[in-house]
């Protein structure tokens, strides 16, 4: 018999065959009927399932549009699967999981990588460490952070793909870098509770890479939903006590981001791609000059993002930043890799 279990924090392991949806919206009732098949207990309740079933609930969902979306729920059917109805998800958290099925193996087997991409020191005129980006391997497949994020949240898995995501950035870097150089590693401190406890294997296989702790950096990913000020400071007290810097991410994206770097007071704040690297005018040449010299005033360096062209290198050298990071410099990659020639910006 099949049955359909809901999108909980559970993971079950075994094939999805179909999705069972429901709402009491009447626009959303006649896609039901064009896509779905109806229940034969309750007319609000349809089933997706049966040959081709995936390609009839994309067409559903792009029917009815985001806004509609919102009234709709479901749960995930999977073979044999015990019926839990009352776990029902919003529909969207469905998608999102039927589009990362591959994600809780990937996790079980480890399957998290990183590649790394240079960061590059004006002053120094070179690569002085590198920022470790999250990636999955199944088979001759990747997956990039960003696909992974949405599988973990739809899982409810998302604490344990920062953790491991942490350890395969520490791992990679013990066999890779030089004594000398910076390991950036991403950090969701959303997913931090206890700080003593979820770091603990962080702090063990540091230890086990020959790593000295003030060469790694915790970048704070702002993109994501960041906890009350309170707790965030919890997490800075805790790393700062064993050695490490901390930088603040996407900085300018939005989440109260001046407010949390004053709070916070980071070794080293990055600001967003769109904001450093897009409409490389005077006017907003002499904006981020001003932001810049705020964010220097803290005590804090400044790293520009998203720097792809040589025009861009030199605007936000112009604007003040000390480092910069982007394709331009180096593409994230397995190995550790350093630009051929040194760039020069005078």
């Amino acid at each position: 018999m099949k049955s359909c279990e809901s999108a909980s924090l559970i993971a079950p392991k075994l094939p999805i065959v179909g999705v069972a949806a429901w709402s009491t919206e009447a626009s959303v009732q006649t896609h039901f009927r064009r896509f779905a098949i109806p229940d034969v207990s309750s007319s609000n309740v349809h089933h997706f399932t049966g040959t081709g079933w995936q390609h009839d609930f994309r067409l559903f969902l792009d029917a009815i549009g985001d806004a509609a979306a919102e009234n709709v729920y479901g749960i995930v059917c999977h073979e044999d699967a015990d019926l839990h109805p009352w776990m029902s998800a919003p529909i969207q958290q469905i998608r999102e999981r039927i589009e990362g099925e591959w994600f809780p193996q990937l996790l079980d087997d480890r399957g998290i990588v990183s590649h790394f991409q240079a960061i590059y020191d004006f002053k120094q005129s070179d690569v002085i460490g590198f920022e470790a980006l999250a990636r999955g391997r199944s088979g001759e497949e990747i997956f990039d952070g960003g696909r992974m994020m949405r599988a973990a949240r739809a899982y409810g898995k998302t604490r344990e793909f920062d953790a491991a995501a942490r350890i395969a950035a520490i791992k990679g870097a013990g066999e890779l870098f030089d004594d000398e150089d910076l390991l950036f590693v991403n950090l969701i401190p959303g997913g931090v509770t206890n700080p003593s406890r979820d770091f603990a294997f962080t702090w063990e296989a540091i230890r086990a890479a020959g790593i000295d702790p003030s060469r790694v950096v915790f970048e704070f990913v702002e993109s994501e939903s960041l906890p009350p000020i309170k707790d965030l400071k919890r997490i800075v007290e805790h790393l700062r006590s064993h050695g490490a810097q901390i930088a603040l991410d996407d900085f300018g994206a939005g989440h109260s981001s001046v407010r949390i770097m004053e709070a916070l007071r980071p070794d080293i704040v990055k600001f967003d791609r769109h904001l450093a690297c897009s409409g490389l005018s005077i006017s907003k040449q002499k904006l981020i000059r001003e932001m810049v010299n705020y964010v220097h005033s803290l005590g804090c360096k400044t790293v520009a993002e998203g720097v792809e062209t040589v025009e861009q290198m030199a605007f936000v050298h112009a604007c003040g930043f000390q480092m910069a990071q982007g394709y331009l410099i180096g593409f994230p990659c397995p190995k550790a890799s350093r630009p051929v020639v040194p760039l020069h910006i005078g």
